[in-house]
């Protein structure tokens, strides 16, 4: 009885691991995709967000909901394997971004233009989303990578989680930046920072929730 129970709680476990990665995945495949069908957006300084607006607005839709489902997942799966005041503390801050997700997910951004009209209401609920969700999940990721190398599944992995957490820190930083001090000067040179940085985030969120859920795949 004892070993049916914790197969089932392995399986459990892999499943769960197993969809995380596949969200994080999926985000990155649907953000490639847009950037393919949305060539009116230019990478360098519109953000991600932005496609959620306009013609396969849908895409990115699912693409933030993959994504939420992808940090959701990683809380489920770690939680029973990761006990410790740290690990519990930053799979709080993960469900937080979770959520996030899922606000910006049900929120569209608004479009930025140039003179940029009054936000709208979504507009306005996707900030508080943004808000939300970046920060929390930036510090989940670095409070895990601290802590989780102290149990077994991860032992190896501190490296890697460490690289895709600062990178993430590095990114953000460098999108403010970007966001507010060269891009009200114009759209060409370092505004650039803008759109690299944001999608250059995104991509270490998701290279950070697969190296976390790897070693659960894996069992």
């Amino acid at each position: 009885m004892t070993a049916d129970i914790l197969s089932a709680s392995a399986e459990s476990t892999r499943t769960l691991a197993g969809v995380a990665i596949t969200g994080a995945i999926g985000f990155l495949v649907l953000l490639a995709l847009l950037h393919v069908l949305r060539t009116d957006l230019a990478p360098t300084w519109h953000v991600i967000s932005e496609y959620a607006n306009g013609p396969h607005g849908w895409l990115m839709t699912i693409a933030f909901a993959a994504l939420a489902v992808s940090c959701a997942g990683t809380v489920l799966a770690i939680w029973p394997h990761a006990e410790g005041w740290g690990a519990r503390i930053g799979l709080v801050f993960v469900a937080l971004a979770a959520l996030g997700l899922g606000m910006a997910a049900l929120f569209p951004a608004d479009i930025v233009q140039d003179p940029m009209p009054p936000a709208s209401w979504t507009g306005n609920m996707h900030a508080v989303a943004s808000m939300l969700g970046n920060p929390t999940l930036m510090i989940g990721m670095v409070v895990l990578a601290f802590a989780l190398p102290g149990f077994a599944p991860w032992t190896g992995a501190g490296p890697a989680l460490l690289l895709f957490a600062f990178l993430s820190w590095i990114c953000f930083i460098a999108m403010m930046v970007g966001l507010f001090v060269f891009l009200p000067q114009g759209t060409s040179g370092l505004a650039a920072l803008v759109g690299l940085g944001n999608r250059l985030l995104v991509v270490a969120y998701a290279g950070w929730l697969v190296t976390a859920n790897w070693p659960l795949l894996r069992g």
